[in-house]
């Protein structure tokens, strides 16, 4: 497993835009960046077989290891420029970015396929809008949201308004009625924003980790997520507590399955994926797919006796030798 590997995770990488950096929200989005890329490099470190270079900014050295370097993007650089730049000297590049206004794609896009730690391009693409994703698992026969358009019928009971590729519970509303949704959804359509009005599902807050390939999918963990509404109907993420569903449970084998399926109709997943999902009263249903590794992760390698990181590189790897060797065959 002999190269070089380029971590780069979008907030703490040096992505933000400096003046959402003072925002409070930002900075808990900031505070949660930095603990995935941590958790990467600390995995990464473990393996003596490879060198890594930590995407970072100036003053930040988290973790100090032989085989570890930081490079820091030169002032006014983009964020698509120096992760391409970085990709030309190292032989695979880990990406962590939001899919919100198509940052995880534009990075995608700067690195060759044959560096990329992730999700193909299309899959990216479909996962980063959730309307688009709810209506591709629908088309499937899963259990998904039902994101409402116009002159469609409107159910009683409480809907939520978030924007259609926000990241989990970002600038999400729930309103007690569908009247007051439409109200939100369609003033923030008029300031030019793509959001998605849909029915709030009751139920708990869950997460499935994945790691998938070309050739199997492996379900990690059940995670429990902490999500709170407010009493203005904000909605926030307060964090994930990993592996808290055994999956030999009742819920766990349904939760699997929903997932597994889900997982199934996205053959362009790579490497570790998160699937949010709310046990409902009628059964698990899929609210979005982070194409991308979560904050699950944190403590997941620990969590389960194993290197995460060894497993995503091993099975990226395995995908190359099994595509090369299947096209040595075929002009054979």
């Amino acid at each position: 497993m002999a190269g070089s590997v380029f971590v780069y995770e979008y907030l703490s990488g040096g992505g933000q835009p400096a003046q959402q950096e003072a925002h409070p929200a930002a900075r808990h989005l900031l505070a949660q960046g930095r603990s995935m890329r941590d958790a990467i490099v600390a995995d990464l470190v473990r393996i003596e077989e490879i060198e890594i270079t930590c995407a970072t900014i100036e003053g930040d050295r988290p973790i100090a290891a032989s085989r570890l370097r930081y490079a820091v993007a030169r002032r006014g650089q983009s964020a698509r420029d120096f992760v391409r730049v970085m990709a030309r000297a190292h032989d695979l590049v880990w990406v962590v970015a939001p899919e919100s206004d198509a940052a995880l794609a534009t990075l995608a896009a700067a690195v060759p396929g044959g560096q990329w730690i992730g999700c193909d391009a299309p899959t990216i693409a479909l996962a980063s809008s959730k309307s688009s994703t709810a209506r591709h698992l629908a088309q499937a026969g899963i259990a998904a949201t039902s994101p409402w358009r116009p002159g469609a019928v409107a159910v009683a009971g409480r809907w939520v308004v978030k924007p259609d590729d926000g990241a989990g519970a970002c600038d999400a509303q729930v309103f007690a009625s569908f009247e007051a949704g439409e109200f939100e959804w369609r003033r923030r359509v008029e300031l030019g924003k793509v959001a998605v009005l849909e029915p709030w599902i009751d139920g708990e807050a869950l997460s499935v980790s994945m790691l998938c390939s070309a050739w199997r999918t492996e379900l990690l963990a059940i995670n429990r997520q902490h999500v709170d509404v407010d009493e203005r109907g904000q909605v926030s993420f307060r964090g994930v507590s990993i592996d808290a569903v055994d999956r030999a449970s009742t819920l766990g084998r349904q939760v699997a399955r929903v997932a597994t399926r889900a997982a199934q109709t996205l053959p362009g997943l790579r490497g570790f994926v998160g699937f949010d999902l709310v046990a409902a009263p009628h059964g698990p249903v899929v609210i979005e797919i982070n194409p991308r590794l979560t904050c699950a992760y944190v403590g997941l390698s620990h969590r389960l006796g194993r290197n995460l990181a060894r497993d995503v590189l091993a099975m990226f790897r395995s995908d190359i030798a099994r595509r090369e060797g299947h096209a040595s065959f075929r002009s054979a």
